[in-house]
């Protein structure tokens, strides 16, 4: 380095710590001694051989390190013995195998925190959607009629829509609790058994099946939200980031599940009902 120029990793000038002068200097004097020793006769490097030796010199190195380390978190300087690289947190170094045997470990862990948001989640959205693509697809009055079906089908999708809204929507001032968070999901399940009922018996059957799919909107909105806006008030602030996306895992299985069990549950009720176009075979029949 030039005179006057500014070395990587020294005390700003804004700062006057002497101790770290001195210090700097030390080790500066000590490197140019040693990189001269090679030139000079063999009485004139016995001070030098001094600074050479290992403990000495480690020390003037750890001296700065750490000073350096403490007062302007400079990652430059280090223990020029160790060789490991520093942890990223300041802690003690690790090696990439231990960090991510670490970082997998608090992931399971949050992961077990989380479960009692992430089951109901995944119950709630897989009732609904077997809702959607097995049981509404199967009513219409009269269910003969594919016009029918589909009215009843796009109609019900929209009211289940207007519920999603309205619940997600009183999120931010209607907070659920644990139980009743729990009970939601049993509710829509329970959605899910009658319209298959009623698609399979037809009873109960008329225009009033309409009014269901804006509650099964209610439960699944009020679900989604109730678990996402607990978790912000229940898991402390560290692992809150992690936590909240780990449990958006769970609706999207939810929703995968309920499509595959869906074309099952349509194509038995349209063999029960005579009706052709499944996509795949019925297993009871």
């Amino acid at each position: 380095e030039k005179e006057g120029g500014t070395r990587r990793g020294a005390a700003p000038e804004s700062f006057e710590i002497d101790e770290y002068s001195v210090i700097h200097a030390a080790v500066a004097d000590a490197q140019s001694k040693i990189s001269l020793c090679g030139s000079l006769r063999d009485t004139e490097c016995a001070d030098v051989e001094k600074i050479r030796s290992p403990p000495e010199w480690t020390t003037l190195e750890r001296q700065q390190s750490a000073y350096a380390a403490q007062k302007f978190r400079t990652p430059e300087w280090r223990d020029p013995g160790d060789p490991s690289p520093p942890s990223s947190d300041g802690g003690d170094p690790q090696t990439p195998l231990l960090a991510a045997a670490d970082t997998f470990f608090q992931k399971m862990s949050i992961l077990r925190d989380v479960t009692v948001y992430m089951v109901p989640l995944f119950v709630v959205y897989f009732a609904e959607y077997a809702l959607q693509s097995g049981a509404w697809t199967v009513i219409g009055f009269p269910i003969q009629d594919e016009d029918s079906r589909e009215w009843f089908y796009h109609n019900a999708n929209w009211l289940y829509t207007g519920g999603v809204f309205v619940s997600r929507t009183s999120g931010r001032y209607l907070q659920a609790s644990l139980w009743t968070l729990w009970l939601m999901p049993c509710l829509q399940v329970l959605n899910l058994v009658f319209y298959v009922i009623v698609a399979w018996c037809q009873v109960w059957y008329g225009r009033w099946l309409l009014a269901p799919p804006f509650y099964a909107g209610l439960l699944g909105g009020a679900v989604y939200v109730n678990s996402f806006t607990r978790i912000v008030k229940d898991v402390p602030q560290e692992k809150r980031e992690m936590a909240l996306a780990i449990v958006t895992i769970a609706d999207t299985c939810g929703i995968l599940l309920a499509d595959y069990f869906g074309l099952y549950i349509q194509s038995c009720l349209f063999e029960k009902n005579n009706i052709e176009g499944a996509m795949v075979s019925c297993p009871l029949y």
